[in-house]
């Protein structure tokens, strides 16, 4: 059965939160991120998964993400802006190359210890690259 969507005549279609015609306020969901992170809520782990949700490891330092986040990480991400501090994110193989590579980009503007410690979790978004199935998953509060 195929539904088709119907578009009201001489309306372009519009997509909320993709297009500025939609009237949505594109600082919103940065300023919404940055007021949660600011009131607390935060990733309280970081696993690497099997296909079925069965643990394969967890990285110890989640506050390392959280505290990159907290800094200026710039809001045209396309895999860190959808970290949930208040519930699950999970990225799939496909997504953890470019996981890893923003990781790396916000890393360059933090001091050194952090830096360091965000290089930890590329390593563990790396690791999982390398196997057939596993995903990255963000538990937040």
């Amino acid at each position: 059965m195929r539904l088709d969507y119907k578009q009201p005549p001489n309306k372009p279609l519009e997509r909320p939160g993709m297009n500025a015609r939609a009237g949505i306020d594109a600082e919103a969901p940065a300023a919404q991120r940055r007021a949660v992170r600011q009131a607390g809520a935060s990733v309280i782990a970081i696993r690497r998964v099997d296909e079925n949700g069965v643990t394969e490891a967890t990285f110890p330092d989640p506050e390392a993400l959280d505290q990159l986040l907290a800094s200026d990480v710039p809001d045209d991400t396309c895999c860190l802006r959808f970290i949930d501090p208040y519930g699950d994110t999970t990225f799939n193989g496909l997504q953890l190359p470019v996981l890893a590579s923003e990781l790396r980009v916000a890393a360059a503007g933090v001091s050194k210890a952090l830096r360091e410690r965000v290089e930890a979790l590329v390593a563990f978004v790396e690791a999982a690259e390398k196997e057939v199935h596993t995903y990255v998953k963000f538990i937040g509060d």
